[in-house]
């Protein structure tokens, strides 16, 4: 007799559903109808009761599904980033492009198919940028829209404004405002990426679009619409002058304040934004955070200053007029220290006060004088000791007072000073960088087939300072420290002569090296190179001097 199959228990049931839902899971199927239906739509049987050879096979077709679905999701994240729609547009595509038009292909041949789209891409952007060239405002825009390349930016404006919108991606209302400003120059006066304030040189920040770029961010102060401004006159200084005060002012600037918006970005230029708009709208300067104080008539004339002068400098202005000074000593102040903002500023308007009131001073003689106050006041010394060891010292007058000197003793002082400067002192020796600035050789022949040599070249440690200072008898030994720190450079222009070979120390030369900037010019005890009692070998060393200005893309204060 045939054997009976044992009868299905409980646990026997149990183990199976428990199986066939292990291997609904496998096949990432949420539950048994789900099951039944995928089999149906793949040609498999739908029973729930299959062996494990069966199984097997449904677990080999899911894997070869999933990794069909897989390729096809690549595939067409491939044909998104050819910039394609459809299967039939790729294929068409490929075979314009010389590529097969197989729809199953390695990485490889997708990645070649990548960097020929790119190619054609940029090339296309390149042919539009050309022929946006002739039109700047649209070529402004396109740049504003992302549409133009780098590489298609071939004028160094275009670069520039690149750079400024991309410094704005955080701030779409300033990009905004920024198209609306750049779109005003019809001739492209305010285009230039040439320095647009003199005295401040090549330095960052200094040319027509930096300054667009700032008014630009200002744009919630703005009173008037920019398109509501024409431009009258084609100097580039003088339109941006009026463009800024049809945005910002209702009332009169002094044009000197122009600088304000081409100092850069720090917090002294944001100041003197303010003090623009300050102004601008009807306020009086003495209401301002400012950091001296100005009488009534000091605020008056800082006003009146003269439009080449700098921010800092026009307060000098207005505090030298206010003490009863005239333009002579407010200019010799501006080319001394007294340029910047400095330490104890009531102690310093003591020594205006003293200047202002020697009116027979000679200029060339202010400079040496505010160095020598200077050091006395607020100087820390340092003196080289046994084995090396660097010992600080304090100012060797901290309590230094202009009450009761006189313009003869103040003389004798700086004198001595100058002569401790030259003599070899037990501080330590300093050295430091080039400022990255030529030097200048020039070979001139004179009479008798004489030829002389003019040589500028830069001072870069303490010991060429303090030789330089007893050639010249000078103080510039006392500007090591600024050197060292890199805000200042020192040079020599010294003269050697085909008959003796000797170098003739002529002109000391102080260089502001942030901007690029030739700040004071001295010659043998601190003579005015230009000065009435300048001798014809000054005369022609000014004139090396501009030369070397002009290679070297150095600008020449006034004060100078």
């Amino acid at each position: 007799m045939p054997k009976r199959s044992q009868p299905m228990t409980a646990n026997t049931a149990e183990t199976a559903m428990s199986e066939i839902q292990r291997h609904i899971a496998a096949l990432k199927l949420s539950s048994v109808h789900a099951y039944q239906t995928w089999c149906r739509e793949n040609g498999f049987g739908a029973s729930l009761h299959k062996n494990w050879r069966q199984r097997q096979q449904e677990l080999a077709c899911a894997a070869r599904l999933e990794a069909y679905v897989h390729a096809c999701s690549l595939r067409a994240e491939h044909i998104r980033k050819l910039g394609l729609e459809s299967l039939e547009s790729y294929a068409t595509w490929c075979r314009c492009h010389g590529f097969s038009d197989s729809l199953y292909k390695g990485r490889e041949q997708w990645e070649q198919e990548l960097r020929a789209a790119e190619r054609e891409r940029a090339a296309q952007a390149l042919m539009a940028a050309r022929r946006l060239h002739h039109k700047p405002e649209e070529l402004i825009r396109a740049i504003y829209e992302k549409r133009v390349p780098w590489s298609a930016l071939r004028n160094a404006y275009q670069q520039k404004i690149h750079q400024l919108f991309a410094g704005m991606k955080e701030r779409p209302r300033a990009q905004e405002a920024l198209l609306r400003l750049l779109r005003l120059s019809k001739t492209g006066d305010l285009l230039s990426v040439e320095p647009a304030i003199a005295y401040l040189g090549p330095q960052p920040g200094n040319t027509f679009p930096d300054g667009l770029f700032r008014l630009a961010l200002r744009h919630r102060e703005w009173i008037r619409a920019p398109e509501d401004w024409k431009p009258e006159l084609h100097n580039a200084r003088r339109q941006f002058s009026a463009l800024t005060r049809h945005l910002l002012a209702r009332y009169d600037v002094p044009l000197f304040l122009d600088a304000a918006w081409f100092e850069g970005d720090n917090e002294t230029a944001r100041q003197h934004q303010q003090w623009f708009m300050h102004i601008g709208q009807g306020q009086n300067i003495r209401t301002a955070e400012l950091p001296v104080a100005l009488t009534k008539k000091a605020a008056h004339h800082f006003l009146q200053a003269p439009r080449d002068i700098t921010i800092v400098g026009a307060l000098r202005w207005g505090q030298i007029h206010g003490m009863g000074g005239d333009e002579y000593l407010a200019r010799a102040i501006c080319g001394s220290r007294l340029a910047e903002i400095l330490p104890d500023e009531p102690f310093w308007a003591t020594v205006l006060q003293f200047f202002a009131s020697q009116p027979r001073l000679a200029s060339a003689q202010i400079g040496p004088m505010m160095d020598y106050i200077y050091h006395q006041k607020f100087v820390f010394e340092e003196i080289l000791g046994p084995r090396g060891v660097v010992t600080y010292l304090g100012p060797p007058q901290p309590e230094f007072s202009m009450k009761g000197r006189t313009e003869a003793a103040l003389q004798r002082l700086v004198e001595a000073w100058h002569v401790q400067l030259a003599r070899e002192p037990k501080r330590p020796r300093l050295e430091w960088a080039p400022a990255g600035i030529g030097a200048f050789r020039l070979l001139q022949r004179g009479p008798e087939d004489r030829v002389s040599c003019w040589i500028i070249e830069e001072l870069l440690s303490s010991k060429e300072l303090q030789e330089e200072g007893k050639a010249m008898h000078n103080c510039v030994a006392a500007y090591s420290a600024l050197c060292a720190q890199g805000r200042r450079s020192i040079w020599s222009l010294k003269l050697a002569t085909s008959h003796d070979g000797v170098r003739h120390h002529v002109l000391t030369i102080e260089v502001d090296t942030a901007r690029r900037s030739i700040v004071q010019v001295r010659g043998p005890c601190n003579q005015h190179p230009e000065g009435k009692q300048a001798g014809e070998r000054l005369q022609t060393a000014m004139e090396m001097l501009r030369r070397w200005a002009e290679q070297q893309n150095l600008s020449i204060t006034r004060y100078v």
